[in-house]
């Protein structure tokens, strides 16, 4: 056999070999890709970072010692919260006949009590309240990322452009920082049952393994 033949047939079986493989030689790119120092999903980290720096700055900025003057029902929520943090159970402490149960349900108030049992002196408190409500917000931005990106397939810079839309509006900046409010928590547990729900009803399809590792990059 000439060395002619011999490398056309050589030439073939390495064709043949990518043509079967193609997925792995993608993979090996973009497991390069993401080795890379300079690659997209470094980019993306470092504009997730600032954009989480960013929204605590925000809410640190302008954050206030209010409570209670705009809204009714959160000096309801610090006085319950109170309540629990001392033993006195899920009462009414200003009403002059003891024992009254609030309206209001014990989730919020008791995840303020948390608070209370840190630092009992109120309104010095005050700020730590209200970061309870801004924890709440940073969690439910990133839940927003978590479920556009994983559940709706949408990009990244999508995904993130929406969180920090709903993390940094106006209207729940000025509600978080100025009022004690359950708006906020209520709004983290509202997306993950959301996320909850779509990811088990796909899983549930067979659409994707519950092996597989969540990409929010």
């Amino acid at each position: 056999m000439s060395k002619v033949r011999r490398a056309a047939i050589k030439s073939n079986q390495e064709q043949s070999a990518r043509k079967q493989s193609p997925g792995q030689d993608k993979g090996q790119k973009g497991s390069e890709r993401e080795k890379a120092p300079g690659g997209r999903p470094w980019g993306l980290l470092a504009v997730s970072a600032g954009a989480f720096l960013l929204a605590v700055a925000v809410y640190a900025l302008r954050l206030d010692r209010v409570v209670g003057s705009t809204y009714v029902d959160d000096a309801y929520y610090v006085m319950l919260a109170k309540a629990l943090a001392t033993g006195q159970g899920y009462m009414l402490l200003n009403t002059p006949s003891p024992g009254i149960v609030p309206i209001y349900p014990p989730v919020f108030p008791a995840l303020l009590s948390v608070a209370f049992r840190i630092s009992p002196q109120f309104p010095n408190n005050l700020w730590l309240l209200k970061s309870v409500s801004i924890v709440a917000m940073l969690g439910a931005g990133f839940l927003t990322w978590v479920y556009f990106r994983r559940e709706r397939g949408t990009t990244a810079v999508l995904a993130l452009g929406v969180a920090v839309a709903t993390v940094l509006n106006p209207g729940i900046v000025g509600l978080v920082t100025t009022s004690v409010m359950s708006e906020p928590v209520f709004l983290f547990f509202l997306m993950l049952t959301l996320f909850l729900i779509e990811r088990g009803v796909r899983l549930s399809k067979g659409k994707e393994s519950s092996e597989e590792p969540l990409r929010l990059l």
